[in-house]
Formats: C-alpha cells, structure tokens, sequence
C-alpha cells in the first residue's frame, strides 16, 4: 500500500517570510523591545529638538531683474553678433567689479555679536555700537574683539592676538591707535532701548572681515534662476542668516549691475567713437593731400575733360578700388584692436564689432583674455603679484594674448592675400587703358583714389553719426522686477526634521527588533523545543509569580495554581511511560544552573506524595545546594557526610510537615564533589532507599558543567532533563540528544519550564504553548527593580 506523505501546513506569517519565521519568538521580542524602540523615538526626537533649538535659522531672500533692450543696445551689442539670450554676462554678477562695489555701498566690514549660553547673536545695522577700524596687521581679521560696557561712555576692550591678551579701557568716540589696528567705538543710540538702559549686564563682541572672504562668502551664497514666461526674467537669490542683510546684499547687486552694465555700455560706445574719430583724422587729411595734388595736375597739364573713357571700365574698376577700401578698412580694424590689447586695457570695455569687423572665431579668443583678466584683478585683492597662483594666471595672459596675436597675423595675411588677388584684377582692368594718353591715364587713377577715399569718408561719418545718435540713447538693460525684503526662512526645516527624527527612531527600533530576532538563540516554547530535537517533551511548566529566589511547593502552597495543574500533568505523562507499581527513581538534571532542576524536583515530590506513595528527595547538587532552603532548615549533615561514611542513612534523612515526603540535604560542600557522586556508595544508598520509599527524586548537578550526573541519569527510571523558557541557549541541546543517542538514555525526557501565559484557549488562559506566569528563584534573579520588569516586558 502507498505510503501516504503529509505536507506541513504553513500559517500566513510563515508563508509570507519564510517557513523558519517564528511568529511567537518575533511578537515576545517586539514585546521586549517595546520599550527601546520607545526610547530610541524619545532620543531621535530629543535629538531633534536640540538641534532645532541651537541651530539658528537660514533665510532665502531674492530679487528679480527683467531685461529690456534699446535701440542703442543693438547698435552697441557687446559681442558684435545679437544677443541670443539674456543675461550672456551672468558671471560678472560674481565677479570682483559688482561684489567689491556692494562691499563698499554696505557695512560688511565689522560684524557684531551678542554672546550667548549656547550661541551667539549676530547684530546688522541693530547693534548697540558701531565701528570704523582702519586694519593695520592682517592677522586681526577674524579675531573676536570684546567689547564690555562700563557705562554708556565708558568700555571695555580686549582681544587675543599671537597668543598674548590685549585689554585697553575707553571712551565711546575716542580713537584708539594699535599696532594692529585703528579704531572708534561710537554708540548706536536708537539700538540701546532694547538693553533697557543696561548694556552692561551683556557681553559683546565684533569681528573684522577681510574684504576678499566676505566677497567670496557672497559669491558662495548667491544664486540665480532664468525665467521666460512673457519676458527674460533674472532671479537672483541669497541665503544667510541674517534676512537683512541678505536683502541689502541683493539690492545693491541690482544697482551695482545695472550702473556697470550702463557703464560698459558708454565705454564701448566711447571706444567705437575713438576708433571712428582717428580713421577720420587720418582719412581727411589724405583726402585733402589728393584733392591738391589731383587740382595741381589737372592744372599743370591742363586737363578739361577726362570722362571720355569707357563707362563699363570705369564700373569695373570701382568695384574692385571698393573691395581693396574694405579690405583696408578691416585691416586697420585689426591694428587697433590689437593695440588695444597691447595696452592692457580690459577687454570688457572693448567693442568688438568695431567699423566692419567680423570675425566670428574672434571672440573666443577674447573671451579667454577676458576671464584671465577678470581672475588676475579678483586674486590682487588677497595675494601679491609674486604670489605662485598670481605668477601662473600671468603666464597664461600672456600666452593667450600670444594665441590672440597669431591669430591676428593669420587674418593679415590672409586679408594681404585678398588684397594682393584684387589689385592684380585691378591691373588687368587698367590694361585695358593703354591706348589712352599717359596724361590721361594719370588723371583717371588719381580720380579713381581720391573717389575711393571721399567714400570711404563718407561711410566713417555715417557711422559716427550712428554711433552719436546711439551714445545719446543709452539707457538701462535691466530693471528691477522686485526689490529683495527680508526673506523666507528654509533651513532648519522644522517639520521635515521632526518627521525624520521619529522615522529615524522608528527605524533604529526596528532594526533592534531584526537583529534580536535574527540573533536570537534560546528556547521560547515547546514548539521550538520539539523542533529541535527528537527527544519527548514531557510537560510545559507555566510562570508563576510572587516567588523569590528559593524555590517554593507551590502544589501545596497553591494547589488550585496553573503551575500545579502543569505538575499534575507531568505526574500523569511519568504513568504512561512507566507504572509506578514498585519503587522508582526519578533524576532531574539541566544543562547550567538557574534552569529550574531544583524547583520540578520538589513540586514532583510533592504532586506524587499526594497520590498517597512515600516520596524522599535527595540533594546530589554538591555545589550550589538549594533543597533544605525550600524547606527552611540547615544542611549541617545530608548527602556529603552520608557518602563518606561519616553518617548513616536514618542519621541524614529529614522529615517534611507532610507525612511521609521525605529529604536528605546536600550537607557540608566537599572538595571532591564529582568523587562522591559517582562512587558506588551513592548507588548503594539510592537502592537502600528504594526499599524504604516508593519514589526517590534526585537533584543531580547540572550535565552541562560537569559529568557527575551521568551515572544516576542512566540508572533512573524517569531520567528528567530541565529546559527554561527565554534563558535556555539552542545550543544546549547538543548535550541532551548526545545523552539520548550516543550514551543511552533512551528513557530522557525533557520538561519546558516557565513558559510564559498567553490569554485564550484553555479555559481562561492556553494551558499550552506560551505560558505566562514566572518565579525568580533561580540564580542572581531575586526580586526585579521596576526598571528591570519594564525592560523584561
């Protein structure tokens, strides 16, 4: 016949993670761990709150700028080409022109403070004095500078400078002269008021900044967003904790670049003009030269009428003396230009698209020089010229002029190149006129030159007068949307950081919870017992509550108890394995101490005496004795003095309030305990016994310290091997399976003792798996501080 197979039902938990998930161990450690994942949400949020309330708050501030572009604009775009997009120049926002300006307009120089417990205040423009310091030693800035009022005239000063203190005591608007700095104190009469008259009681203190750090602290802080939604919109924004001065930063950012910008504009209009003015000069004056000599000539040779030659030669020969005007055009474009560079002027003044020049791989090359220029003039601020960066960002200005230079060679020569091919068609046209007079011919080129330069006048005064008429109409790019005031705070954020401080707790929590579970190793319930081993579970002892650290009878004390319904249970099981019908011998044995051997060795005793059978305990725990304390008597005599032969057997044996439950005590502690255990004497006297008593139980010594037990296990008929609930190592039970398989003891039985209690089931409670009633007798337990029971639960 098929042998049929059976699969394991799995609950719902187990499906979901895994068939070794346990959810009985899982909810007792989440119980346990209840109140650390309490604790560790209480500190998140502690945590939290501390941070919020010593961490001063950072504020966004921002202004907007629209731009508008003129009809002078586009005469006089920088850049030669239109401007594509707006704000092309963003950087120079950044730059040392605008932000060193801003530094000026605004009292960034000093900063004041308020010491506090924790942290310290600062003052913007709302300090109680102010101060005008002229610095002297460069190593002051960023020291703090004390400030303690004596009155309202009088002050304290000291600082800390190279390690020595230096104090000074002065009157509010006397000039102080150190070595170090020059100074004057003077009163801020309108902040006193919220000193209520008593600046005194308070401390302050100001720091000198350096120029270039404050200027790099703005440039760090500073922000921008471009936005196109109907017009080309800059947002500029800053962060600091001072909303105040992050508004007045942003403010005169805006006025700064506007007036720069309005100002590069009347420079690049002023250089335009400077260049025109000069080709006039040099034009008139050549012109005039021709005009005589082409006066002269036609005098001298008496010249009536030279428009008798070919009209379609003439036309030709125009258009080609109009290319060679351009060509030279372009090439004084590019002397000048590179004049101007030579002369070290910055580039950001410079008109590119000067008269007709219009190169498109130009720029490029000024943008470099450019930059160089700009990162040169914002490093002198702070390092000296023979400074190793000062010296590298030289070197390369000077290479990328070198590159600008060349590159301006290759443009000659190519526009020579062009010039040459032209004037070679010119002379081709000019054969065509051999057969005219020389007199003639003579005339007609020199016509030719002077109309080429009348024309080539002309143009430069149109152009000037563009230029004039552009220059009269410049006028602002930009405009300010929206002026910065005060600002929104965005740091600390407070509802996001308590929201992470308790998710952060919760987490911490749960993590505990995991790594209890994972790292859990003892023996919860009998479920888990049977699962890991193959010996029988004889009975699940439940917690009881209210005991001490000396074992109790509670079948007597509390006879009606869950625990003695469980011991009545065990009394039971013991029958089905083997008939009480003639004398037996019960062993109770553990793997360490504090499992609980001692108190099922007792309440056995007692729940089997009450069946009518003579019962005697003997103590063989020669070393950590516990049996005449359950009864409250001494150990002077017992088991030791009766194995050595010093005492008989009647002389040791103690009688109990209950008639016929007998004991014998450890007595004194040998020194030899495991000689005296395994001796044939303790054979002998536990089958003497036998022919006196019905049952014998013996409280042997726990099996995982040493080996005494061995023989009395293999000798009894109902060896008993104690398991406690939540303190029993897994690992324990190596040692009852190596019993049970490989020395024997087939008869082993294991007893889960105080299993806790759980609500349902059997009657009012489950008599089951899980119960919930404790005693604390067992070693180094005693009675828990309520800080102990609640880290239990």
């Amino acid at each position: 016949m098929e042998e049929r197979r059976h699969t394991r039902i799995l609950s719902p938990w187990q499906r979901l993670f895994g068939e070794e998930f346990n959810l009985p161990v899982f909810l007792s450690i989440v119980r346990k761990s209840l109140i650390w994942v309490i604790l560790f949400v209480i500190a998140s949020l502690t945590a939290v709150f501390l941070y919020l309330r010593y961490t001063p708050p950072t504020y966004l501030s921002s202004t907007r700028l629209i731009y508008k572009q003129s009809e002078a604009t586009k005469v006089l775009n920088f850049g030669g080409a239109g401007e594509k997009t707006v704000f092309n120049d963003l950087e120079i926002i950044r730059s040392p022109i605008i932000l060193s300006a801003v530094y000026d307009s605004l009292p960034l120089g000093v900063a004041y403070f308020q010491r506090g417990d924790v942290l310290d205040d600062e003052f913007y423009r709302n300090a109680p004095f102010r101060v005008e310091v002229r610095v002297k030693n460069p190593s002051i800035y960023g020291v703090p500078v004390d400030i303690h009022f004596r009155d309202l005239e009088h002050f304290d000063l000291s600082y800390q400078l190279g390690g020595e203190l230096k104090m000074e005591n002065l009157s509010f608007g006397e000039r102080l002269k150190t070595k170090d700095f020059d100074f004057v104190v003077t009163l801020n009469e309108g902040e006193l008021k919220r000193f209520e008259g008593k600046p005194e009681e308070f401390s302050f203190y100001f720091i000198i900044r350096n120029k270039s750090s404050v200027l790099s602290w703005i440039a760090h802080n500073l922000s921008f967003d471009r936005i196109k939604t109907g017009g080309q919109i800059l947002e500029i924004s800053m962060t600091d904790r001072l909303p105040a001065r992050a508004a007045d930063i942003l403010n005169a950012i805006d006025r700064e670049y506007i007036r720069n910008d309005l100002e590069r504009q009347r420079q690049s209009s002023k250089n335009i003009l400077a260049f025109i003015g000069i080709q006039l000069d040099t034009i008139t004056r050549a012109l005039r030269l021709y005009e005589n000599k082409l006066k002269n000539y036609k005098l001298d040779h008496r010249i009536i009428d030279p428009g008798n030659m070919s009209e379609e030669a003439l036309r030709k020969l125009n258009e080609l003396e109009d290319k060679i005007t351009a060509i030279g055009k372009q090439q004084g474009a590019l002397d000048w230009l590179e004049a101007y560079v030579r002369s070290g002027q910055p580039i950001a003044s410079i008109a590119t698209n000067l008269i007709d020049l219009n190169f498109e791989d130009i720029m490029p090359y000024l943008k470099t020089i450019q930059g160089l220029q700009e990162d040169i003039e914002y490093r002198q601020m702070s390092l000296k010229d023979t400074h190793l960066e000062m010296q590298y960002l030289h070197r390369q200005l000077a290479e990328a002029e070198d590159y600008f230079f060349a590159y301006l060679d290759n443009v000659r020569k190519r526009l020579n190149e062009e010039k040459a091919r032209v004037e070679g068609t010119l002379e081709d046209y000019n054969a065509r006129f051999f057969g005219l007079s020389e007199v003639e011919s003579k005339y007609t080129e020199m016509s030719r030159v002077k109309k080429r330069k009348e024309e080539y006048y002309l143009m430069l005064l149109d152009k000037q007068s563009q230029y004039e008429i552009a220059k009269a109409g410049i006028v602002e790019k930009y405009a300010v949307l929206r002026e910065a005031r005060g600002g929104s705070k965005i740091a600390p954020q407070e509802t996001t950081l308590k929201l992470a401080g308790l998710l952060a707790g919760l987490f911490l929590g749960i993590l505990l919870i995991a790594v209890r579970y994972l790292l859990h190793n003892k023996i919860q319930n009998a479920q888990e017992l049977e699962a890991l081993t193959s010996i029988p579970v004889m009975a699940s002892i439940p917690r009881m509550p209210g005991l001490d650290e000396v074992p109790e009878l509670v079948v007597y004390d509390n006879p009606k108890s869950l625990v003695s319904e469980a011991f009545r249970a065990l009394r039971t099981n013991l029958e089905y394995v083997e008939k009480m019908d003639a004398p037996r011998v019960i062993a109770v044995t553990s793997t360490v101490s504090g499992e609980g051997k001692t108190f099922i060795a007792v309440n056995l005793a007692g729940i089997l005496h009450m069946t009518g059978r003579k019962v005697i305990i003997l103590d063989f725990d020669l070393r950590k004795p516990k049996i005449h304390k359950v009864f409250g008597a001494t150990s002077e005599l017992g088991m030791s003095t009766l194995l050595i032969g010093k005492h008989e057997l009647a002389e040791v044996i103690r009688h109990t309030e209950h008639e016929d439950l007998d004991y014998i005590p450890c007595g004194p502690i040998p020194p030899n305990p495991s000689e005296l255990i395994v001796s044939s004497r303790a054979v002998e006297i536990v089958e003497a016994l036998k022919e006196k008593y019905d049952i014998v139980i013996c409280d042997t010594p726990p099996v995982g310290l040493v080996s005494d037990a061995m023989e009395l296990l293999a000798r009894s008929n109902y060896p008993l091997y104690a398991v406690r609930a939540d303190f029993s190592r897994k690992e324990f039970l190596n040692i009852p399976n190596k019993l049970y398989e490989e020395n024997g003891i087939r008869k082993l039985s294991l007893i889960l003792n105080d299993i806790r209690l759980q609500r349902g089931g059997y009657g009012r409670y489950n008599y089951g798996y899980g119960y919930g009633y404790g005693y604390g007798y067992y070693e180094g337990q005693g009675k828990r501080s309520i800080w102990a029971r609640l880290m239990r639960r």
